[in-house]
């Protein structure tokens, strides 16, 4: 059945990341790291808040709009317009502002971008 679907798919059908300049930038180091995600663990004496910022959410993807560097979001390689994809392996927070999201971090967690 997914063949089927898939084959009655036009040869080339535009994707979200056609459109958006993070989501290109985002596959292409993918592609040339081979990288999935990055995992940042934060202890009970970190600040995350200090570490990087957020936005979006509401419905969109929560990005990263900032990182500090030598962080250990910097030290993990996260950069600007990376996803955040799950918190302390959660993923139900897209209807949050990413603002709101990145003042409520408290540690310990566990993000995964």
């Amino acid at each position: 059945r997914a063949f089927e679907f898939c084959a009655a798919l036009s040869p080339r059908q535009a994707s979200p990341a056609d459109e958006d300049p993070e989501e290109r930038a985002w596959t292409e180091r993918q592609r040339v790291t081979g990288a999935v995600c990055r995992m940042v663990s934060y202890t009970a004496t970190d600040c995350p808040q200090a570490d990087f910022l957020l936005r979006g959410g509401c419905g969109q993807k929560v990005r990263v709009a900032q990182v500090v560097e030598g962080g250990k979001a910097h030290r993990a390689q996260v950069r600007v317009g990376d996803v955040l994809a799950s918190i302390n392996g959660r993923n139900d927070f897209g209807d949050q502002p990413g603002e709101l999201l990145h003042a409520s971090l408290a540690p310990p967690v566990v993000l995964v971008f």
